[in-house]
């Protein structure tokens, strides 16, 4: 029995998110459509399978682009080369089952993405079960940090946030050095901002005297490091995106997705409830203060909340981009009161579980 309520909500949280995965692939044509290939790019190289391309486009091409051939130069396809390279694991891993074959990447990348939500479901079992509350809340962790909603467009960030959770997950219940390292390597080259993660739980491990764990952080970290300095030579620039847009001044970005809604009534109301949402985590993450906190949660929750709050208007510009890059917040609010054993806030934060289904409806209507 508890065997179930930890593979149950695994086998369930992927058939749920497989099936509306589906529904909307064959809304959209073919499974190609989760590239989200741009006019601009489609039919050319490294996108010859596409022959017409969806609205502006999204960043999910460029992690398609750079699946085909991840240890060499991106030159062509790829908007800011050196920034999209150092996020270089999830199209490594997508590499790694196909070799880059053209076609095989349309299903890789979704796939990973969808094993990686069961994994989420997984570790939101057992952290339900630490505080004796039952592994089927796990259900809801993929539905708090908007892992389905992402998936739709073969992003990074359900991997990035998968390993950010497996790195709290394996320091807060004390997993083997090397498990603690593997989660914390996987977070850093999937997103350079899992670095600060990185970085506070190496700080965290220190003031406890895991000095294993903090070394082994601080290898990460230096490896990472490594990476990040070889892209700036091969590529002549900093492999980072711009600070000017992306960031802003305090609840600037918050207010302009207020006042900036879809033009339509519906992607208005959409973009209104995931205004709301996020208002609500970034409310909730003092809440931890009245638990009794892990230090890395905590200090991952509020770095989610500064981030935030001084995010400008490039990140709230659409829901599709800031409902995806502050998954710290939700997912160390989540669990954290998991931890406590505090039921009503994994249900409040698993609010854009309602997301998905709802484009769904959107499209088909």
């Amino acid at each position: 029995m508890k065997r179930l309520d930890c593979i149950g909500p695994v086998v369930l949280v992927v058939l749920w998110h497989g099936a509306l995965l589906a529904a909307y692939v064959h809304h959209g044509g073919d499974v190609g459509v989760l590239t989200c290939v741009g006019p601009d790019f489609a039919g050319r190289f490294p996108y010859e399978e596409f022959r017409q391309g969806i609205g502006g486009g999204y960043d999910g091409q460029f992690y398609y682009a750079i699946a085909r051939a991840p240890w060499h130069k991106q030159v062509v396809g790829v908007d800011m080369p050196a920034a999209r390279h150092v996020r270089v694991l999830y199209p490594a891993l997508a590499w790694a089952v196909t070799g880059g074959d053209k076609h095989l990447l349309l299903w890789a990348l979704p796939a990973i993405n969808l094993a990686a939500i069961g994994v989420l479901a997984w570790m939101g079992a057992l952290a339900a079960r630490s505080s004796g509350l039952s592994g089927w809340w796990g259900l809801l962790l993929p539905q708090a940090v908007n892992a389905g909603l992402i998936s739709y467009r073969n992003l990074s960030d359900v991997v990035s946030v998968c390993a950010v959770c497996g790195l709290l997950l394996a320091h807060q219940r004390r997993w083997p050095t090397a498990v603690v390292a593997a989660w914390a390597a996987a977070a850093v080259f999937c997103r350079e901002q899992n670095t600060a993660v990185a970085a506070l739980v190496l700080l965290v491990a220190a003031v406890r005297g895991r000095w294993r764990e903090a070394a082994a952080l601080g290898g990460v970290l230096l490896a990472w490091g490594g990476w990040f300095v070889w892209l700036r030579f091969q590529y002549g620039v900093w492999p980072l995106l711009p600070a000017e847009g992306n960031l802003g001044r305090p609840l600037s970005g918050l207010w302009f997705a207020w006042t900036h809604p879809p033009a339509t009534t519906s992607g208005a109301a959409v973009n209104g409830f995931c205004v709301l949402v996020l208002a609500v985590q970034v409310a909730l993450a003092p809440a931890l203060l009245f638990t009794r906190p892990d230090p890395a949660l905590f200090l991952t929750a509020v770095a989610g909340a500064a981030l935030a709050v001084i995010g400008g208007e490039f990140i709230y510009c659409d829901y599709w981009s800031f409902m995806r890059v502050y998954a710290w917040l939700p997912l160390a609010l989540w669990l954290g009161f998991a931890r406590e054993g505090v039921r009503w806030p994994l249900a409040v934060l698993a609010a854009p579980g309602v997301l998905p289904p709802l484009l769904i409806l959107r499209q088909c209507v």
